[in-house]
């Protein structure tokens, strides 16, 4: 079964040990309306954006255990 976006990104964010309100900060964009698109507010390009921020941390935090 395939995971919800919001789950996805729920999860990445407990691993990295960030908030939502860092993921909106890194978009520019306010809390309440990525919140919004993690609940379902279907916006394919900020999806990728939000996809493209967590895995940019996450390479930052590999990068970091080097």
């Amino acid at each position: 079964m395939r995971m919800a976006f919001e789950d996805v990104v729920k999860c990445k964010l407990r691993r990295l040990g960030k908030t939502q309100a860092d993921l909106a900060e890194a978009l520019n964009y306010s809390r309440s309306y990525v919140n919004s698109i993690m609940l379902g507010r279907r916006n394919p390009e900020v999806e990728r954006k939000i996809l493209l921020i967590l895995e940019q941390w996450d390479e930052q935090r590999k990068a970091g255990r080097r």
